[in-house]
C-alpha cells in the first residue's frame, strides 16, 4: 500500500474564501502529510488517539471478561477506520476534546491544508466551517496521516487472533 502525500477532503457545507481579488466558494480541502515542521502538534495528537484507543480497548476487555461471551468470529474482517471512527474514540475516553480540537486547528493551519489546492488555511478560514465537517476533517488527517501506522499494526494484529 503506497503512502499518501495529500488527498481530498470534500466539504459538506461550503465556505467563502479569498481568492484573486473576489470570493469564491469552497467544497475542497486538500490536506497534506505533515511534516518535522509540525512535530509538536503530530505526536501530542498521536499520544491522545494512543491513550484513547489503550482506554477504550481496556474497557472493552473488562466488559468481555464480565460477559463471557464467546466472540462471533465470523465478521473479523475489518476494514479500515473511517474518521467519524477515530471521533468517536478520542470522545469515549478522558481526552480533552477541547485541546485536542485546538491542537488539530493549529496543525491544519500550519501547512497542512489548503482551500480547493490554492489558499492556505487559516485560523479564520477554518473557523467558518461547520462543526460537523471541521469533525471530519480532523478525524480523516488522523486516518490517513498520523495514526495510519498504528491502524494498520492493530488490524494487522487483530486478523492474526
Amino acid at each position: 500500500m503506497a503512502i499518501r502525500r495529500e488527498i481530498e477532503f470534500e466539504l459538506e457545507e461550503p465556505i467563502q474564501y479569498a481568492v484573486d481579488g473576489g470570493t469564491s466558494e469552497a467544497t475542497l480541502v486538500i490536506l497534506k502529510a505533515p511534516t518535522t515542521r509540525n512535530r509538536r502538534d503530530c505526536l501530542f495528537l498521536k499520544q491522545q488517539f494512543l491513550r484513547a484507543l489503550h482506554e477504550v480497548s481496556g474497557e472493552q476487555d473488562s466488559k468481555k471478561k464480565k460477559t463471557e461471551e464467546p466472540e462471533d468470529e465470523t465478521d473479523t474482517k475489518e476494514e479500515e477506520p473511517d474518521p467519524e471512527e477515530v471521533a468517536i474514540l478520542i470522545g469515549s475516553s478522558s481526552v480533552d476534546l477541547g485541546e485536542f480540537f485546538d491542537r488539530a486547528r493549529a496543525l491544519m493551519c500550519r501547512g497542512s491544508a489548503f482551500i480547493e489546492g490554492k489558499v492556505e488555511m487559516t485560523t479564520e478560514l477554518f473557523d467558518r466551517m461547520s462543526m460537523e465537517d471541521s469533525e471530519r476533517m480532523i478525524g480523516s488527517y488522523m486516518v490517513n496521516f498520523i495514526v495510519r501506522s498504528v491502524l494498520m499494526k492493530q488490524k494487522k494484529a487483530s486478523s492474526k487472533t
